[in-house]
């Protein structure tokens, strides 16, 4: 049974909303002011809040932003449900402050709970992709030997589950001059989402990481089994791959980019695209990559193969997005 945080200063409010949410079988917590709602929800850690935005103590927009901020509860969904703050402006800055939905008092009893249940789907997905990738990156973690590795917990990338930035630069400064069989024939992969910052205008900050989740899965799930994939920032995703070519890598990472592009991002039920015109929603099915390979060469460190895959990235970004780029190939590189 999903738990269901209800944050209203309002009694009769807290028992309308709370009655409804149990006839669809929620299970549910109170609180008066946002004040108590941030510590109910660190405490209770309920799959979804529901918000009031105007209260005493401390107002919705205040709750939201500390929900937001804390690594306990900045993955729990929010709504807003408000009769004072009902201008457009007050809906951006509830959006701002990371809240997935806005919704205005006296709501639609069906509305509500259709946009509760697609928010608690989202984050089922979420939760499994997740999960998914972690459970993937250590398989291939155990059959990589000789590299040091700090604990699961220090060494994954929060959002998407893939390793992370801090492990990344450690492998690349340290651990390669000392671990031949990764170093022998090293090729890396430097990849991009287009257009990302489109994604999170047109759907927000929370759908914006389904999407990294998404991608960093389909490439985990498409790429060799020695291959280790990163997420070192922002919507960019690395991948090392040992043992192969520049040219090889090239063939390799041109082909996961292929089947990212053949494959729905979203599924039907999916919160955010239900909400967007149906144009929008076509135009956001196909997501492209681009991407920069370079070759470790013997008088290579790793972050100078690094910044050399980063570099026929950006040719790939500045000469039309969507393409694969080797640094071999770029006739008068920096």
């Amino acid at each position: 049974m999903s738990k269901i945080l209800i944050i209203d200063d309002n009694a009769d409010m807290l028992l309308t909303l709370e009655h409804l949410l149990q006839f669809y079988e929620f299970d549910v917590v109170k609180a008066e002011n946002g004040r108590l709602g941030v510590d109910a929800a660190v405490n209770e850690q309920p799959d979804l809040i529901i918000v009031d935005a105007l209260m005493p103590v401390m107002n919705g927009f205040e709750a939201c932003g500390i929900l937001k901020s804390q690594a306990t509860t900045n993955q729990i969904p929010v709504i807003f449900l408000s009769a004072n703050y009902t201008a457009p402006e007050h809906r951006r800055k509830g959006m701002e402050m990371g809240a997935d939905d806005y919704m205005l008092k006296p709501f639609n009893a069906k509305e509500l709970i259709t946009k509760v249940n697609s928010l608690l789907h989202r984050q089922r997905l979420i939760a499994s992709l997740r999960e998914e990738n972690s459970q993937l990156i250590g398989e291939r973690l155990t059959r990589r030997q000789g590299l040091q590795l700090p604990p699961q917990d220090q060494r994954l990338d929060a959002t998407t589950g893939l390793l992370n930035q801090q492990l990344l630069g450690k492998v690349l400064e340290t651990q390669l001059p000392e671990t031949p069989a990764l170093a022998e024939n090293l090729s890396i992969s430097l990849t991009d989402i287009d257009q990302f910052s489109d994604i999170q205008e047109m759907f927000g900050e929370q759908t914006a990481d389904y999407v990294l989740l998404k991608v960093g899965n389909l490439i985990l799930r498409n790429s060799r089994e020695g291959d280790l994939v990163f997420r070192p920032q922002g919507n960019r995703y690395a991948i090392l791959h040992p043992g192969i070519s520049e040219d090889t890598a090239f063939n390799t990472t041109s082909h996961i980019l292929n089947l990212i592009r053949s494959q729905p991002i979203f599924d039907e039920d999916f919160f955010a695209i239900k909400r967007s015109p149906q144009r929008r929603r076509y135009d956001r099915q196909e997501l492209t990559l681009s991407a920069g390979v370079a070759g470790l060469q013997s008088s290579d460190s790793g972050p100078q193969a690094m910044a050399q895959a980063g570099e026929a990235l950006d040719l790939a970004k500045k000469t039309g997005r969507n393409k694969v780029v080797r640094f071999r190939g770029i006739s008068n590189p920096l």
